[in-house]
């Protein structure tokens, strides 16, 4: 069994340099805060993460100018740092041999699984925005902000092939070498720690394949940079007769979002493209419009996120020219519901709301990437894996 104990001190500090008590041009409000928050983990390191945030709003309360700067960090899992290995051998290897001949074929004796010396994952984020409420258009607002998030130190393993054909070929000057040892026999384990290091190229290659030995378990090694814009348009109208309607439409564009999975590789974009890394639209959205009168009330929902290009393969982000199975098609989700708010004049259920409603309304299948996989590659964390969920709902207010 594995445990871990966690400690945190977090602090804040906010400081109005000016407000409507002492504001002056081009200075209606101006306020900084700092925070910073402090976790000592007894089973991996401990980072202190600080988040900075200005906010100024240069004439009156109708336009407001944002930002922020944060860092954050992901501790590795129990699993990942305790959960199980294992050895044995791995794939069949078809490695290309330093100094040419015949390529080196076989299986090498492999380590996988859990690491004890994972790092946390560690994050930088910037955004920059504003906040438009004109007092002339009475209930309408428009939100836009810029984002660009820096991730590095993600956990991912490398690959047992991978591994040993970089080492065979760049020996020392492979970022790997230190994974791979050599030893005089096959199947003797002590040599994933106690075998001979490599010293230089071709050292794979002169050995039987069986008394290689290569370590593949987790380890800090990814890193991705995402940025856009997140923007938000809402417009609020009352009717006397007609009632209430809250109308929205956000979205998100993207424009860049690199994944780097090996530090000898290049990161590659992969914005409006499905690839290994999922599915990244250049841009996303979605709109609502609600309804609420007295006791009544209903929404309408529309999720649209636009077609995607295949993943070029051999280059990562060259788009393949569009085809008929070469792209993920569009995907529209509807949502509607319908609400009613029980009153005083219903002596049992005052206070007592239902909602009866469903996601997805038309059943929008899992878009389908068909230029691979014809029948299993979709990407459940983009359009989601349920279909149409109808729910009914129920909130009691006393």
């Amino acid at each position: 069994n594995s445990g871990r104990d966690v400690k945190s001190t977090f602090g804040e500090v906010r400081i109005p340099v000016f407000s409507a008590e002492n504001r002056q041009a081009l200075a209606h409000l101006l306020e900084f805060t700092a925070a910073a928050r402090k976790e000592v983990y007894s089973n991996t390191s401990d980072p202190l993460v600080p988040k900075f945030s200005a906010r100024w709003l240069p004439f009156d309360d109708q336009f407001a100018v944002r930002g922020t700067y944060g860092e954050s960090f992901s501790a590795p899992s129990l699993f990942n740092l305790f959960g199980p290995g294992g050895v044995g051998y791995t794939g069949s290897l078809n490695l290309q041999r330093f100094g040419g001949g015949p390529n080196i074929s076989g299986q090498a004796n492999a380590k996988s699984g859990s690491n004890p010396n994972l790092l946390p994952g560690n994050a930088k984020s910037y955004t920059f925005g504003f906040v438009y409420s004109p007092k002339a258009i009475k209930g309408f607002s428009v939100t836009a902000d810029y984002f660009d998030i820096k991730q590095t130190d993600l956990i991912s393993s490398i690959g047992t092939t991978t591994i040993l054909q970089s080492v065979e070929l760049l020996g020392t000057a492979s970022p790997y070498a230190s994974y791979v040892r050599r030893g005089t026999a096959a199947g003797v384990n002590s040599n994933f720690t106690n075998g001979s290091p490599i010293t230089a190229a071709g050292q794979i290659g002169n050995l039987p394949i069986d008394q290689i030995y290569v370590t593949d378990t987790l380890t800090n090694i990814a890193a991705v940079n995402l940025s856009g814009v997140d923007l938000k348009v809402a417009y609020t109208w009352n009717s006397d007769s007609l009632g209430r309607f809250d109308a929205s439409a956000s979205g998100a564009w993207y424009n860049t979002y690199e994944f780097q999975d090996l530090p000898d590789s290049d990161p590659y974009d992969t914005v409006g493209q499905t690839s290994g890394n999922g599915t990244t639209p250049t841009w996303m959205t979605y709109t609502s419009v609600a309804w609420s009168r007295g006791k009544w009330g209903a929404t309408f929902g529309w999720q649209l996120i636009p077609s995607t290009y295949i993943d070029g393969g051999d280059e990562p982000a060259a788009d393949i020219p569009l085809a008929d199975d070469n792209y993920v098609e569009a995907f529209n989700s509807f949502d509607i519901s319908a609400r009613y708010s029980f009153g005083s004049e219903y002596k049992w259920l005052k206070g007592l709301t239902l909602r009866v409603g469903a996601q997805n309304v038309l059943n929008e299948g899992l878009p389908m990437e068909k230029y691979y996989n014809t029948s299993t590659n979709g990407d459940t964390a983009t359009f989601g894996s349920v279909g149409r969920l109808i729910y009914v709902e129920g909130k009691y207010r006393f």
